[in-house]
């Protein structure tokens, strides 16, 4: 099942977030504040692990305050990236379950259905509230 709505989801860390925004959306994820790749050696199985971490400003509508997420992908497969300039918007991030399909190691696909062309497969996706929680706008595109 694919999915932009949290709620549909099945993905670590959804009951708080849903709890400050029931009705998140992942088509408002806007602006990427930080984006973060990084590899270490798993310790259980001795093979190396990959993990993105992304934050992103949440505009909820215009008179909201705007929320920084954090999505956090690990056990990363596979990441295709944008070309990044100065400034990475999100569009239409949708997330797909694909522990049905019996891909080794990957659960879940989060893909930007807009522009930027993002796409990760990997094993867990974990969301939370920035530890800023409420962040002010720079813009809102």
């Amino acid at each position: 099942m694919r999915s932009h709505l949290l709620k549909d989801l099945s993905i670590r860390g959804k009951q708080p977030v849903l709890e400050k925004l029931p009705d998140f959306d992942f088509y408002n994820l806007r602006e990427v504040t930080s984006f973060n790749w990084s590899s270490e050696p798993d310790t259980i199985s001795k093979f190396t692990t990959a993990c993105l971490t992304l934050d992103a400003a949440y505009h909820n509508s215009e008179r909201d305050p705007v929320f920084g997420i954090r999505l956090r992908c690990s056990d990363l497969r596979q990441l295709r990236m944008p070309e990044l300039g100065t400034s990475f918007f999100l569009a239409e991030i949708e997330v797909e379950d694909l522990s049905g399909d019996q891909l080794e190691g990957i659960k879940y696909k989060l893909k930007d259905m807009g522009d930027s062309r993002l796409e990760v497969l990997c094993g867990n996706i974990e969301i939370s509230i920035s530890d800023s929680g409420a962040v002010p706008s720079r813009t809102n595109r």
